[in-house]
């Protein structure tokens, strides 16, 4: 009635889940119920992205999936790297003790996967948050994410409601997928937060 065709609502959580699905079938699809909430709120914090960012810029590799995973698990392990960034943003999201305590647990996660994508086991589990940072990995590693049959995953505009149950990252990997006018719309009010790992604390900060 509007004179709008081809709109799809959905959750973020289900689009993620089957784009990731089409990048990375070899992961597992088992979500782990019983990571730390100082790691979510790590993958989700703006640093993450930013160490993802500083990480590629500074990495020259082929742009193939098997670097993106490289790069995904190079730095939510690298210490040095996430002390740096934190250190950049001046802020005291995370002590260093709390870092040690990601960085270690992503340690394990990691080798878990890992053996998981050798064959050596079956029953290895992924962090919902690791869909969109292997999404953000392919996007800076690789390129444009994909559609079905290969072709760029372009959108003409996104609309997002409850914007502050949003992490910046994951806004970061939709406005991936906007073609060249990059129109998005967000809407949200932070008096209404839901999500208290999701990395919005301010519209300024945010935006």
């Amino acid at each position: 009635s509007l004179g709008l065709h081809e709109v799809r609502p959905t959750t973020y959580r289900f689009w993620e889940r089957g784009v990731r699905r089409r990048h990375f079938p070899q992961f597992p699809e088992k979500e782990r119920e019983d990571t730390p909430g100082v790691v979510i709120r790590a993958k989700l914090h703006p640093i993450m992205g930013a160490a993802l960012e500083r990480h590629i810029e500074r990495t020259e590799a082929a742009p193939t999936v098997e670097q993106a995973i490289d790069d995904w698990a190079t730095v939510l392990t690298n210490l040095e790297l996430l002390t740096e960034i934190r250190d950049e943003f001046g802020n005291d999201a995370f002590s260093d003790s709390e870092l040690e305590r990601v960085v270690r647990w992503n340690r394990d996660h990691i080798s878990a996967l890992q053996d998981h994508l050798s064959g050596e086991a079956k029953d290895a589990e992924i962090d919902a948050e690791d869909d969109t940072l292997l999404l953000r990995c392919w996007q800076l590693r690789v390129g444009p994410l994909r559609a079905k049959g290969r072709r760029p995953l372009r959108l003409r505009h996104i609309a997002v409601d409850e914007v502050q149950d949003f992490s910046p990252l994951e806004v970061q990997v939709l406005l991936g997928c906007l073609d060249r006018r990059g129109s998005i719309t967000l809407a949200g009010d932070t008096q209404q937060h839901i999500v208290e790992n999701s990395g919005f604390v301010s519209w300024t900060d945010f935006l």
